[in-house]
Formats: structure tokens, C-alpha cells, sequence
């Protein structure tokens, strides 16, 4: 029976991972802050975990190691966004979204790494954006990280290939999720100054909210990342994610800006722009 550690384990695509893989035979160890809450499923183990806390991380990994011998995949689901104009988000709440989206992430993979390299091979999948592959006003610090999730998932790529390691990167839309449901939470921090623009942004996300993918589609391309005999580096997918990705290789940084304010002044949704975010 293989076996997949999932973060994010307690609502949105983490949960409905979970429930993937279970209903897929795999031996699922799903972790979250109160993943223990969460009902119980066949071949489910839910871990509490606060990933920010790198103790917590470790007890995790060894409880894991404890009940099998062997992790065939980590799926990196969890994250968190602090969303407002750069100028105003407090730099705290910056950090927190970097130690949960990128340092709990590479905290876990660091305590994997080492069982995946002994057994001869493993699959890394960790649930970037196409936030940063596009110009978004008011999602900087959240954009900030998922760049940096990308940036060091190729890093790492080329450093685990040769233990038979592979590692695929997620850069999906728009999803229905808890977090997607509160997007306008980023105009605490979209005040004054910046007010009209966050309204302007506000409204062109709640037009493009129809088109989000649900966190069930997400889970099913997970599964597929994760059985697939030779998987992708990357898998934009979702409304708009494949012409972020090619417009962010193509176009030049001022035409994306315009671009992206111009969609904006108009209130009209814009194709892979900044009306369409993910929340995972």
C-alpha cells in the first residue's frame, strides 16, 4: 500500500486529498493544525500539526515512521495569505504567511527527504499559484510566496533527481475554498489611499468567482500528479492559469501592468489577471 503525508488535511483541497487518496487504497496521513477534528476515514491518520512549529513537524514525521516504513508521496496543500497594499500589510503578518506557505512547507519536505532518498524514490507535489505568474495589486506578499515555492521546488528538483526523487509543482486558479470566501478580507489593508483600487479589485474577483475550480477538481489532478508514471514539472490549470504562464514568459512586466489596471478601471474581470486569484 503506498503511502501520501497530506497538509492541509482539515478543509479545502487538503481535505479533499485526503478523501481522494482514501477512497484510492493509499495508507493517507493527513496534517493540519486540528486535522484530529476531521471524521475518520479508512487508511486516514490525522496528525495535529502547526507547521510554523519545526518540533511539531519532526514528532510528526517520526509518529508517520513509526506506522510505516516508507512515504511514496508528500502532497504540499497547506498555506495561508495575508492580502492588502504592501504599504499596509504589517510586517508580522507577512512573516506568518511566509513561515506557514514556505518555511512549514520546506520544514516538512526537509524531514522526508531522507526516508525518499533511502528507499530509492518519492514524489514532492507541492500546490503553488498562477498568483505570481501574473501583476496583482493588493496579493504582493501572498504572490511573494508562492514565487518562492516555485523558485525552490526547481532547485530542489535538480538536487533529488538522482535518488529517483521527482518533484511537480501545482499553479491552479481561482479555488472554491474557506479562504477564497473571505477575498475581500484584504481591504483592512486596502485603506485611503488605496480604497478605490481595492474596491476595483474586489468586484472583478467576486465577477470571476463562478469560474473558480472546486477543491474536488484539485485533488483529482493531485491523485493523477501522483500516480502518473512521468509527471510534469509544472500543471497550470484552472480559468486563465495556462495564459498567465505563457503571457508572464512572453510580455513585458509594463504592458502586464497596464494590462492588469486596465482591467481594473474598466471593473471588468480579467482573463488570468488579477480578478482571478487563488485561495487554496
Amino acid at each position: 500500500m503506498k503511502t501520501i503525508i497530506v497538509t492541509g488535511a482539515s478543509s479545502g483541497v487538503g481535505q479533499a486529498a485526503v478523501t481522494q487518496f482514501s477512497r484510492q487504497g493509499f495508507n493517507v496521513f493527513g496534517l493540519a493544525r486540528h486535522a484530529t477534528q476531521q471524521p475518520q476515514l479508512p487508511n486516514v491518520h490525522m496528525i495535529d500539526v502547526d507547521l510554523t512549529d519545526a518540533e511539531q513537524v519532526k514528532s510528526a514525521v517520526a509518529q508517520i515512521l513509526t506506522l510505516t516504513d516508507h512515504i511514496d508521496v508528500l502532497a504540499n496543500i497547506a498555506g495561508t495569505a495575508v492580502n492588502g497594499a504592501i504599504e499596509q500589510v504589517p510586517i508580522t503578518e507577512a512573516k506568518q504567511t511566509f513561515d506557514v506557505n514556505v518555511f512549514g512547507t520546506l520544514t516538512l519536505i526537509q524531514q522526508t527527504l531522507p526516508t525518499m532518498r533511502r528507499q530509492g524514490h518519492g514524489r514532492i507535489i507541492t500546490v503553488s499559484s498562477m498568483v505570481n505568474q501574473v501583476v496583482q495589486p493588493f496579493f504582493g506578499w501572498y504572490a511573494a510566496t508562492k514565487a518562492a515555492l516555485d523558485v525552490l521546488s526547481d532547485d530542489l528538483r535538480a538536487e533529488v533527481q538522482q535518488f529517483g526523487i521527482q518533484v511537480s509543482v501545482l499553479q491552479p486558479g481561482g479555488i472554491e475554498t474557506p479562504m477564497a470566501s473571505q477575498s475581500d478580507a484584504f481591504l483592512k489593508y486596502g485603506t485611503h489611499a488605496y480604497a478605490r483600487l481595492a474596491a476595483k479589485v474586489h468586484q472583478a474577483m467576486t465577477t470571476t468567482a463562478t469560474k473558480n475550480l472546486t477543491p474536488e477538481q484539485v485533488a483529482t489532478l493531485i491523485y493523477q500528479v501522483a500516480t502518473t508514471r512521468k509527471p510534469q514539472y509544472y500543471y497550470p490549470v484552472g480559468y486563465g492559469a495556462r495564459a498567465a504562464v505563457i503571457a508572464n514568459r512572453l510580455l513585458p512586466k509594463r504592458l502586464l501592468t497596464k494590462i492588469a489596471l486596465g482591467g481594473f478601471k474598466s471593473s471588468k474581470a480579467v482573463k488570468g489577471g488579477a480578478a482571478n486569484v487563488l485561495n487554496q
